[in-house]
């Protein structure tokens, strides 16, 4: 997976923390712990200097039955009946697209949710590649980096 920053310089928001050029975000390692049933994902942030990369620092986003929640949008009002919500995962589900509703959030899913937004990981495949829209939506939405969530800096490649 690479998400790459919407603008070649980016400069993080305390000032040591300085400017990076090219920054690029890779998926590093991703892993079931079976015992505590929680997933974790790794990522790299890397500059990318003359096709070399860079490590900045690494981001980790660990999804369990801890900080599960259920994510929630505001269905559109045809018929005037008032704003009706309804879990994000459901409407997806049903219409394979998040285009028409306002997202309230985006929250984490369950470990087996969150195991069917992804392929790859494996020996023969090990980068790991969202399986829909809604696992990139939900991806940029949901990690930080430089305390905000990447979708203001980065997009999917």
């Amino acid at each position: 997976m690479k998400i790459i920053s919407k603008n070649s310089v980016y400069k993080k928001s305390t000032i040591t923390d300085g400017v990076y050029l090219n920054l690029e975000i890779h998926d590093i390692n991703t892993y079931y712990n079976r015992f505590n049933n929680s997933l974790v994902l790794l990522f790299g942030v890397f500059q990318n200097i003359d096709d070399e990369l860079i490590k900045v620092e690494n981001i980790e986003l660990i999804i369990n039955e801890e900080n599960q929640r259920t994510g929630y949008v505001v269905l559109p009002d045809t018929e005037n009946t008032g704003d009706t919500n309804m879990p994000i995962e459901e409407y997806f589900l049903e219409h394979g697209n998040l285009d028409d509703v306002i997202i309230l959030d985006y929250g984490v899913p369950s470990v087996e949710l969150a195991k069917t937004f992804f392929n790859g990981g494996t020996f023969e495949n090990p980068e790991i590649q969202p399986s829909n829209e809604l696992a990139k939506i939900w991806l940029l939405n949901t990690v930080n980096f430089d305390g905000k969530p990447i979708v203001e800096n980065f997009n999917f490649e």
